[in-house]
């Protein structure tokens, strides 16, 4: 007995964790920085320190792990596609290590330049979101696309954003490492290499589930799931009827 009540506590205290886990990684960034003299940071790095250069941008690629974390939470809470939550969770834990390992590199390479304060404001890793790539529409089309779109077709349109977020970040991650290598950080190349590796293979998982998750969720008649799932009159069972039509999802 006293064993199960142990057992109990300690699943409650874990759940606990990752919630606030979770919490935290959703809230990060919504305050002001810890990096105080980050309004300062382009005045402080001179055009021939390579050093402060690489810490700015291990702090810029910082700010938009920021931002896909807070990202990723979202679009697994609201993705309808089940294959897609399944892509997006796998994605959030990998999200989680990359975010540590440039918060390391960061540090590590901040205390080889101890005592050089124009490096100084940059050698903290930042709190700061960075805005993440999405589509800039003409106003016309914008207005247009929003009143036409059903729920799953601006899934779709999200998963394609999805990607497109994937793709920045895997040039972004490059040139890191191309940076790594030309200044002699051999352990910081090795480490943004397997952070690169992560993005291509998230970018490579939606590229090749695309077609098929459009082909089985996408109909021109309309949004069957939709009114399947608010329960429209003859929604479930056109739903029913149009998956039975469809080819299976690769």
């Amino acid at each position: 007995m006293a064993s199960s009540s142990s057992s109990s506590s300690s699943t409650k205290k874990g759940d606990r964790h990752q919630k606030g886990r979770e919490q935290q990684e959703q809230s990060a960034g919504s305050g002001s920085s810890n990096n105080s003299n980050s309004s300062s940071v382009s005045n402080l790095i001179l055009r021939n320190d390579a050093e402060g250069k690489f810490l700015l941008n291990l702090n810029i690629m910082l700010s938009m792990e920021n931002a896909a974390l807070e990202r990723l939470h979202a679009r697994i809470q609201e993705t309808p596609i089940p294959e897609a939550k399944e892509a997006l969770v796998r994605h959030l834990e990998e999200t989680r290590q990359q975010k540590d390992r440039l918060q390391t590199l960061i540090r590590d390479v901040g205390r080889t330049t101890q005592g050089q304060q124009p490096r100084a404001a940059l050698s903290a890793p930042t709190d700061e979101r960075a805005g993440l790539p999405q589509y800039l529409l003409p106003e016309i089309m914008a207005d247009a696309l929003s009143k036409s779109l059903t729920p799953i077709e601006q899934e779709l349109k999200t998963i394609e954003i999805d990607g497109l977020i994937e793709s920045a970040e895997i040039m972004a991650y490059n040139s890191l490492v191309q940076m790594a290598l030309k200044m002699g950080f051999g352990e910081a190349a090795v480490a943004l290499r397997q952070s690169l590796e992560e993005e291509e293979r998230m970018a490579a998982r939606i590229s090749a589930s695309s077609p098929a998750i459009f082909g089985k969720y996408w109909t021109p008649a309309g949004d069957l799931l939709a009114a399947a799932r608010a329960g429209g009159e003859g929604g479930e069972e056109a739903w029913s009827q149009q998956q039975q039509q469809q080819p299976a999802a690769a």
